[in-house]
């Protein structure tokens, strides 16, 4: 990472490693690793929140239950 000093009228271009250095933030910490167990519990929970809102969706495109009642 460098970071743009000057523009000459020549179209050279000044750079610093230095000045861009100083500007730069720490590092951002890594998240902790997650256990297999817990991701596979989120992947079961969020798949049947999926598979519920595909219901409700084909559910509703067929009229859902019979309001009337069956004869």
């Amino acid at each position: 990472k460098v970071k743009v000093l000057t523009i000459g009228e020549d179209g050279k271009i000044g750079l610093s490693i230095r000045k861009a250095m100083e500007n730069t933030s720490p590092a951002p910490k890594k998240p902790e690793p997650v256990s297999f167990e817990d991701m596979l519990t989120k992947f079961k929970q969020s798949s049947e929140e999926r598979i519920s809102d595909l219901k409700r969706s084909i559910e509703n495109r067929r009229g859902g239950y019979n309001r009337r009642g069956s004869r």
